[in-house]
């Protein structure tokens, strides 16, 4: 942003170069001259221009790295639909078509062409989904992808081109990919984005000839917060725009060019594509004035990892049912849980309008495909629980929680007050509901008999071991039960006595306090998130609890030390891997921390700040072993690649 500033452009037209409003970059441009101090935009350009920038120029020159260091090339006048404001944050859109389909169903049938097509469709599909993208559309060989970031986009992108290439070398019909990248910010419609800067990408895509990458000036910009891959100018004539348009070829055979962050067995990556902490405004924002917005905060030399927004616009509310995950609304998420095939379950909660316009509280449990499409399973609240033999359908209070056990079963909790709704529902793969614990009405009794007769009070967070066990926590009587596979209910930690006592009992004799959230590690161990005494409990196989994580005081502290030592405050999510390692989500900290298996802690993701992570609810690890997080606060859900 400082760099077009030292340009002389004004609000207007860098609004038009980065696809942003001009309020939103007046706004940017605001940023940074109270960041620095400055009285005005002259100062602020002054400053740019002095800075060296990473080709060994100055910031106000543009060095262009494919000319020489001479200054680039000013970008080509956008049109009127390309100048537009956009009402969405900034997204990434990817386009990727295989080239010379048609004629290779006319040379080898229909059959063959089956085949060249399903095996291109899973090798995109595979590094959409190790990159975090959402697919939008998906019509005979063309693909339309979004990325919340230009890195993400542009990963995925290598990742496929350099696959494609792999099949030319073994396969005697090779895949002939063109993509094109576009970065703006769109507008949401009925689950789609549309506008111009989804009309580029499309329009860079039938540009690109087979094996060749094309992104614009727009995503070259936010490329350059991290650093530039190597890329070579192109002038092309894009139908729709009038004027020439600039765009840049990626040259993703060089070696230069590192392996995708998502590719496990990344080789060390070359200096532009190390990970930097960034800021991603509404377009390209002077990341080292204005520090790190997502990153991960460590207190190990190692640099910061990105997280990656893979479900919500950020903004609160319900939509998007049907369409790209990244597309739709999450109002408060609570909680989260995979199921064997890999897909991601959130429990949405929000509040709505009910009679006499009072504000109910209410839950829906939303499932992300493969795909990437986001869909509500459980809780359209068109029918009370006892009155509906499925899910869909059913009225569900906040705050429900949910987990789901190896036969892919569902598991959700629901309960608000003594005398509405306080009970465990299942819901099994094809939707059907059934009853597992506790009735309308709550409170405390029922140990050693049926669980349905059982009766609770606010249960909250859920787990199953490996034998089918349920685990509760019933946070309104300070305790946690067990409903065995057979049905039967009892309480396995806590007394009912609100407080902290009890260190080395039996867990049933010790005192709880509004326990929230319980999980089972590889071992088999129960760990209950004891929230109100910020803390963390552990009951080993032989019933007794102690302490694991905290020292009973709220606040933050002891990173890198004995977590038994540290400060939480309010852990209101947990989480394994399948290591054994275990993530906390540390709500009142705004942070998510890790406790090694040394028995040490650290800080993974979250600085302490509201824009980074706000009140992060929720954590759950996927078979490939990312950690994903609730961000509660900021209405979405955010995913730490695995590493």
């Amino acid at each position: 942003m400082a760099t077009l500033v030292a340009e002389g452009l004004t609000n207007r037209e860098i609004a038009a170069r980065l696809l942003i409003s001009e309020r939103t970059a007046e706004g940017h441009v605001e940023q940074i001259r109270n960041k620095l101090g400055f009285h005005n935009r002259a100062e602020v350009a002054a400053w740019a221009a002095r800075q060296p920038s990473r080709s060994g120029g100055f910031v106000g020159a543009r060095p262009d790295p494919e000319s020489g260091g001479a200054p680039a090339k000013p970008a080509g006048p956008l049109s009127t639909e390309l100048r537009r404001a956009r009402s969405e944050p900034t997204r990434t859109f990817l386009f990727a078509d295989l080239r010379g389909y048609t004629a290779f169903v006319e040379r080898h049938g229909d059959a063959a062409a089956a085949e060249l097509i399903a095996k291109y469709r899973r090798l995109v599909r595979e590094h959409i989904s190790r990159a975090a993208g959402g697919e939008i559309k998906t019509e005979g060989d063309s693909f339309y992808v979004v990325f919340s970031s230009a890195r993400q986009a542009l990963e995925c992108a290598v990742a496929i081109l350099r696959g494609a290439a792999g099949s030319a070398a073994q396969d005697a019909d090779p895949l002939r990919v063109g993509i094109g990248i576009h970065a703006g910010e769109p507008v949401a419609q009925e689950g789609q984005f549309v506008g111009s800067a989804v009309n580029v990408a499309a329009r860079l895509a039938q540009a690109a000839s087979a094996g060749e990458l094309l992104v614009s000036d727009v995503v070259r910009g936010l490329l350059r917060t991290t650093s530039t891959p190597p890329m070579q100018e192109r002038i092309l004539t894009l139908k729709g725009i009038a004027q020439p348009f600039r765009a840049f070829a990626v040259r993703w055979t060089d070696e230069s060019l590192a392996r995708p962050q998502s590719e496990v067995a990344a080789r060390v990556r070359p200096r532009w594509a190390q990970p930097r902490p960034i800021i991603l405004l509404a377009a390209l924002a002077a990341a080292s004035l204005l520090g790190a917005t997502i990153t991960i905060i460590r207190t190990a030399p190692a640099p910061p990892v990105p997280l990656v927004t893979v479900v919500g616009l950020g903004t609160p509310g319900f939509s998007g049912d049907g369409g790209p995950a990244l597309a739709a609304q999450l109002d408060e998420p609570t909680s989260l849980a995979f199921d064997t095939m890999g897909r991601l379950y959130v429990a949405d909660s929000t509040h709505r309008l009910g009679t006499g316009g009072v504000r109910e509280p209410h839950t829906r449990v939303r499932r992300i495909g493969a795909n990437g499409n986001i869909e509500t399973i459980a809780g359209d609240g068109t029918s009370s629980v006892f009155g509906t033999d499925f899910a869909r359908a059913a009225d569900l209070f906040s705050e429900s929680y949910i987990a789901i056990d190896a036969h892919d079963r569902l598991y959700i909790s629901n309960g608000l007050e003594l005398t509405a709704g306080n009970f465990v529902i299942s819901v099994d793969p094809n939707g059907k509901l059934e009853m597992v614990a506790g009735s309308d009405r709550g409170g405390y009794s029922g140990d050693g008999g049926p669980a349905l007769q059982a009766r609770l009070y606010r249960p909250r967070g859920l787990a199953v071991d490996s034998l089918g066990n349920v685990y509760v926590a019933d946070s309104g009587n300070n305790v946690v039960r067990q409903i065995g596979p057979n049905g039967t209910i009892t309480t396995v930690a806590g007394n009912g006595q609100r407080g902290s006592a009890g260190e080395h009992v039996p867990a049933a004799s010790a005192e709880l306090y509004a326990p929230v959230v319980v999980a089972v590690s590889p071992d088999g161990s129960l760990y209950i998130a004891d929230t109100n005494n910020h803390s963390v409990r552990k009951i080993d196989h032989a019933g007794q609890i102690v302490t694991v994580v905290g020292n009973g005081t709220p606040g933050f502290s002891g990173d890198g030390g004995a977590a038994t030592s540290a400060q939480l405050n309010l852990p209101s999510g947990l989480a394994f891997d399948r290591r054994g390692r275990l993530y906390i989500a540390d709500a009142g900290n705004n942070r998510v921390r890790l406790v090694g298996l040394d028995g040490n802690i650290t800080t993974v993701a979250g600085d302490g700040t509201p824009g980074v992570l706000s009140g992060p609810s929720a954590v759950a690890v996927s078979g490939e072993g990312a950690l994903y997080i609730a961000d509660r606060g900021n209405h979405r859900i955010l995913k730490l690649p695995s590493g």
